[in-house]
């Protein structure tokens, strides 16, 4: 059994989720919060699936690629991707 210290509010720590979809290459963000990375991320994944009423298989093709300490927001917006040589080619303007 784990005692009170385990338990403290002040373990509990706030994480950014940086995911892809495997399908359609596009970014997923979970913001959660867990006294370690993976706990954060396994309630964060439990959430989404409850929110949205996915099943794990949905989640089979979506890739975690980092987990950051803190709330982070990305200037994309989380609303699309683009390639580097796009980028570079053409000197897209991205936000």
């Amino acid at each position: 059994m784990a005692g009170p210290r385990e338990w403290s509010p002040r373990g509990i720590k706030k994480y950014t989720i940086i995911g892809l979809w495997a399908d359609d290459s596009q970014p997923y963000i979970l913001h959660a919060e867990g006294p370690s990375p993976s706990l954060a991320l396994r309630a964060a994944l439990n959430e989404v699936m409850h929110e949205n009423d996915w099943t794990e298989e949905k989640l089979e093709n979506l890739f975690i690629v980092e987990i950051v300490a803190g709330y982070r927001y990305g200037l994309l917006n989380n609303n699309k991707t683009i390639s580097a040589f796009k980028f570079l080619k053409y000197e897209s303007e991205i936000y």
